[in-house]
């Protein structure tokens, strides 16, 4: 599962309103749920914090075999290659990071 808060800007989601989400949204999506995409729906940009529980399954549909699973260890690695700041988690015993998840220019 995972879950999402809207900072900036307006995130879009399938079945959602066409205007998106804006700031102070929070979504839950449980383990196992499937979406066809997220995506910014306004010029401003989509700035949003995501903690996922776990690694993420791609496929291109229902029925298709999986083409990448994703872990923190990716979500790190594309968060530096995107030059995306990550934020130290505010808990003195835990080291973990959040990344702040920029979508689009």
């Amino acid at each position: 599962g995972a879950d999402f808060l809207v900072l900036q800007g307006a995130l879009g989601v399938r079945a959602g309103p066409p205007e998106g989400y804006g700031p102070g949204t929070w979504f839950y999506e449980p383990a196992g749920a499937r979406h066809d995409a997220t995506q910014r729906v306004s010029d401003e940009d989509l700035i949003y914090t995501a903690n996922i529980y776990g690694p993420l399954t791609f496929d291109s549909g229902v029925g298709t075999p999986i083409v990448a699973v994703v872990s923190w260890v990716e979500y790190v690695a594309l968060a530096e290659a995107g030059g995306a700041k990550l934020v130290p988690n505010t808990f003195s015993n835990d080291a973990s990071l959040l990344a702040w998840a920029p979508v689009g220019g």
